[in-house]
């Protein structure tokens, strides 16, 4: 029973097994002593060799492709990580670039405060250079209309001749003539002494060489305050600049950052297809070893077959499976012609016949 159930478990997988399976306990059963199978029953064991022989070649074939099966799954696999080591390179690049782009930007940033301070010290330099023309101008105004008070043609009052006086002390002028300007310009010109006349004309002099001075301050001044103007406007264009630096670095960065995301989604993407790769190729490694193992039970379902057929006894359990490869000599001499022999019907009518 048990060499009739391992071919049925064989036949249970072809087109005609369930038939086959029925007609077989009566193709195969002992005959009569002096007697001789049926020829029907000759024709179903026949087509139950042919049965099996078609299913341990298809297992055959089914085992070769899953061989193939586990190469194109390894060179897959292989593929996937390949894919997947370069995304982890391009995602290492991306970082790398994020870092490179982020520490641009520190740079553009402090060079933008470096500017900005040198910027507050030229503006501030500017205000000065500005401030100091327009002292120097009033200074100039100033000296001129005391000098509009000394031509004057008539006599000076009190308040305008110590003016002239403060001026003359401020300028370090020798004392007497700052003691004697109050009486000299305090008399109308045509009413001066000639020590009066001195002393107009020695404060005319010092007012006059003061405001030559002054007018070399003003010029200087003015060539000072245009300089500082430029520098201003220099350093306000290279600052707007270093400004336009920081949004460019910014929005490198912002790309950068946008570039990483995307090649670690990439790279999340391709290690996925590296498990999925290798879940396909554990699959067919299993499928492989069911496929492989497929054509020795066939091989033993043979065997199984020509046992019955010669009314042999199943082999105990625990005989190795290596001492059935080859068929029993007797199941040879006797039916060495069935593989050749004609059939004259199908495998269906076969069945048929020996139930």
């Amino acid at each position: 029973m048990a060499d009739l159930a391992c071919v049925c478990k064989i036949l249970d997988g072809s087109a005609e097994g369930a038939m086959l399976c029925d007609a077989l306990p009566h193709a195969v059963a002992p005959c009569a002593a002096g007697e001789t199978r049926h020829e029907f029953q000759e024709k179903v064991i026949d087509c139950v060799r042919r049965a099996l022989a078609d299913a341990h070649d298809a297992a055959q074939a089914q085992a070769a492709a899953s061989r193939a099966s586990i190469e194109a799954a390894r060179v897959q696999e292989a593929e996937a990580k390949a894919a997947a080591a370069r995304a982890g390179e391009a995602a290492g690049v991306a970082g790398a670039d994020v870092k490179a782009k982020a520490e641009a930007l520190d740079v553009a940033k402090a060079t933008v405060r470096e500017e900005e301070a040198l910027h507050s010290s030229t503006e501030a330099e500017t205000q000065q250079a500005m401030q100091d023309h327009k002292e120097h101008e009033t200074r100039k105004s100033d000296i001129e209309a005391l000098l509009t008070l000394v031509d004057g043609a008539a006599a000076l009052g009190a308040d305008a001749s110590e003016s002239i006086a403060e001026f003359l002390t401020a300028q370090r002028a020798e004392k007497p003539l700052v003691v004697a300007v109050p009486s000299a310009f305090g008399l109308a010109p045509d009413a001066r002494s000639q020590f009066d006349n001195l002393v107009v004309d020695s404060a005319k002099k010092v007012l006059q060489d003061s405001l030559a001075e002054a007018q070399v301050a003003v010029d200087a001044g003015t060539q000072a305050a245009r300089n500082a103007e430029a520098e201003l406007l220099g350093a306000w264009a290279v600052l707007d600049c270093a400004r336009d630096r920081v949004s460019a670095a910014d929005t490198a960065l912002s790309a950068a950052k946008a570039a990483l995301g995307e090649a670690q989604s990439a790279q999340k993407a391709e290690e996925a297809g590296v498990a999925a790769a290798t879940e396909r190729l554990q699959t067919a490694l299993a499928e492989h070893v069911l496929a492989e193992s497929k054509p020795s039970d066939i091989t033993i379902a043979q065997q199984a077959l020509e046992r019955l057929v010669q009314g042999e006894a199943a082999p105990e359990a625990t005989t190795p499976v290596a001492a059935q490869t080859a068929a029993p000599p007797v199941a040879e001499k006797t039916h060495a012609d069935l593989s050749t022999a004609p059939v004259p019907m199908d495998c269906g009518s076969a069945a048929t016949a020996g139930a």
